[in-house]
């Protein structure tokens, strides 16, 4: 009840823009734990405290159960844009070091299980591979992606392999 009379207000939207325009006025980079960020963009701020320790503990246990029980299982874990676009968020603006939580559970369920896609998506961050004002990868992102679990692929057709690739 509470949940829907606080979503509920008279002119809800009318007065977020205002409270809104007003933090933009003040020159804030962070509203809502959303940066303001270059070229337009807005990226979702991930913090250490999105990744408590019990919880990155038991989820990467979980893997290493299913990589066991399942020996073929392949795991992508698609790193959050305030990682690739980093170079784009207000100057020292904290986030959540995805790459040292891909390289752990890399580890720990073994390199030949992970597909490593945070690589090919920091190389092309000058690219559009996630979207201005959304957190989801845009085609091209899931391209490079896709590229990126093709390389070295004998069982796709030749022309799906990024060597073999027009671009």
């Amino acid at each position: 009840y509470e949940e829907y009379l606080n979503d509920q207000f008279v002119s809800r939207d009318i007065w977020i823009r205002i409270k809104t325009g007003i933090d933009m006025l003040m020159q804030k980079n962070l509203i809502g734990g959303v940066y303001l960020a270059e070229d337009d963009y807005l990226i979702e701020q991930h913090t250490e405290e999105d990744f408590k320790e019990e919880l990155v503990v038991k989820r990467v246990g979980q893997l290493q159960k299913l990589v066991e029980k399942f020996p073929a299982t392949e795991v992508m874990l698609v790193p959050t844009a305030d990682n690739i676009l980093s170079e784009k968020l207000p100057p020292f603006a904290p986030y959540y070091d995805d790459k040292q939580l891909i390289d752990r559970v890399a580890e720990a369920i073994g390199e030949g299980h992970m597909i490593n896609v945070y690589d090919a998506l920091k190389e092309h961050a000058d690219e559009e591979i996630y979207y201005r004002t959304d957190h989801h990868w845009t085609s091209l992102g899931a391209m490079y992606a896709y590229r990126a679990w093709a390389q070295g692929r004998v069982d796709i057709p030749f022309w799906y392999r990024k060597d073999n690739m027009i671009t």
